[in-house]
Order: C-alpha cells, then structure tokens, then sequence
C-alpha cells in the first residue's frame, strides 16, 4: 500500500485530497500528463539519480525528497515546497524514495503569454529592471497552492470542449504566486529581454552539436555580443560556451548510459571535435572518466531512464529501467 506522508503541521485536508488525486492518476512511477496544459505529473518510487534538461516551471514537491543541483543553485527539497526555475537549465536530482514512500512532484511549464497576461492585469508599476537578480528560488507551499492544483487536477475528469480554455484556476494560481516575495521572479520572466533570451537557448539546445559561436547566439536573441553574454551570464551564471559545454557533457552521458553508446560514439555525437578534451572535461564534470563513472552509476545509482530532452536520432536500448 502507498502512503501519504506529510508531516502534522501540513496535514490540512486540501493537502491530503491533492496526493490522493495524484497517487489516482499516477499508480505507478512515470511522467503523466493531465487534461491542462502546461501541467505534468511526475512520480518515483526508488533512490536513483536523474539527469535532464530543464525547462522553465513551477515544482511542486508534494511528497518526498531529493537534493537539486544546477550550475548556481543547490537545494534539498522536501514535502510540502515548491522550486521556480527560470532559465533553461541542465539539472542533477539525487531522488531519496520507495514504493512506500515515493517522491510525488506536480510540474508546471510556463506558459509566457498567460504569464505575461497576468503580469499586465497585476502590474503595481514595479519596474522589473529594479526586481531582486535572482532567477531560482524557492518557498513552502501553503493551503491555497494545494486548493488551486488540486481544482487543476480536478479538470482531468471533464471531457469535451472546456478543456480547451484557459483553465481560471491557471490564471489564479499565476496571479497567486505573483503576490509572493517568490514571484518576483515570474515578473522578471514575463519581460522582453528574457523572453528573447529564453528564445536563443531553446535555439541552441536545438542544434548543440554544431559549433555555435556566442555570436550565433546573440544574432538569435538579437542583442549586441556584450549584451548577451552580459544577459546570459547573470540568468545562468554560466558563459554561453559553459553552458553548451554542460549541456554536451550531460547528453553524452546519457547516450552512454541508456542508449549503449562508447565515450567515443557519445563524444562525437554531441559535438567534441577531440577525444581527449572530451575526457578530459568529462572527468572534471563528472569526477571520474567516462567509463568508470558510467560503471559507477550502473552498480550504484540506480540510472532512472530520461527520454532525451533535445533532438537527437537514436533509439533507447532494452533496458530494465523505470522510465520517468
């Protein structure tokens, strides 16, 4: 049997009814998406580590644990809280769960116009050029946040035409977080600068195998190359190259992992011109060269299947792995 556990002091009742809707839907572990879109639903049900790409959203970790990194940001997360990523970011979850106990997550993508809606119908005048520089952050979650989710996820049920609007309950809970200390962050996303920015990032990830310049980029995002790299680096806290250096290293290991590929294989399919810099760095990164850390992961980690996040032409091997 599956439990509930969420410790006394948020046991309220909107808390207990939103996991027994999610542990509904998601009977077993696996990515679920639901009737709204935007909004997915993520269940682990063993200690792995998991490695991915992602997108800008709104975590909501209702039950579980699991230690965050990204290139600025560490963070344990527990039951109860919620994660705002801004950038688009290459991400590493050291996940802590069990059949008994699994880590139940709700994600939500943002959805830039409906933000940007909801920031022009709650503006206060704030400049966003004058919010906190800041673009991960994070905070509990409180009994509205569980009310309003929990009415999104309640849309699962209906059929038809209705869920073909923008559900009120979105417009709610953007208009909710806007409120918050936390929301300064929402506010900065819906602006101009970082919409092209965020545009110029999906672009590489598209094509990070080729051998794109700074230049390449800022030409994308239509920003000056000081501008951009200036942009780039205060979202990130990555240069341009850092971050595709990342992004490459991260892709070739799961090519490795999940897809059979060698360290040589892996190396020129994202992109690595040499081998010997690709071992080189993948050791740095990684702490141990490509084989050994592979054969590490394997025997101890407990590699939990990622489908791959940015374009590629392979096919997963046969693997006795949860896909998440």
């Amino acid at each position: 049997m599956t439990h509930i556990i969420t410790p006394e002091y948020i046991q309220h009742p909107a808390s207990k009814h939103l996991m027994s809707k999610c542990l509904d839907l998601m009977p077993n572990p696996g990515r679920y998406t639901s009737a709204v879109d935007h909004l997915m639903t993520v269940r682990y049900d063993s200690d792995c580590i998991v490695s991915l790409v992602v997108k800008p959203a709104i975590y909501f970790i209702l039950q579980g644990f699991g230690h965050i990194e990204l290139a600025f940001f560490q963070k344990v997360t527990t039951s109860q809280s919620f994660l705002i990523i801004g950038p688009q970011m290459p991400m590493v979850a050291r996940i802590k769960a069990s059949r008994d106990h699994p880590l139940i997550v709700l994600v939500l993508h943002i959805d830039f116009k409906l933000l940007r809606a909801v920031d022009i119908m709650a503006s206060s005048g704030q400049n966003a050029n004058l919010l906190p520089d800041y673009w991960v952050t994070n905070g509990a979650m409180d009994v509205n946040m569980n009310k309003i989710l929990l009415s999104l996820l309640n849309r699962s049920d209906q059929k038809g035409s209705a869920l073909q609007l923008t559900p009120p309950e979105l417009v709610d809970l953007y208009s909710y977080f806007m409120k918050l200390p936390q929301g300064a962050i929402l506010k900065r996303m819906s602006g101009a600068a970082y919409s092209s920015l965020i545009h110029s990032i999906y672009w590489a990830n598209d094509r990070y195998t080729d051998q794109l310049t700074v230049a390449d980029l800022a030409k994308e995002a239509d920003m000056s190359l000081t501008s951009y790299h200036r942009h780039f680096k205060a979202i990130t806290t990555l240069s341009p190259l850092q971050y595709l250096k990342t992004v490459r290293l991260m892709e070739a290991r799961r090519l490795m992992l999940f897809y059979g590929k060698s360290a040589a294989d892996a190396c020129q399919n994202v992109g690595y011109g040499s081998a010997s810099q690709f071992n080189r760095e993948y050791k740095r990164f990684f702490s141990m060269p490509p084989h050994k850390e592979i054969s590490y992961t394997i025997q101890f980690n407990k590699p939990v299947y990622q489908p791959l996040s940015l374009n590629h032409r392979f096919k997963p091997l046969p693997i006795n792995a949860t896909v998440i």
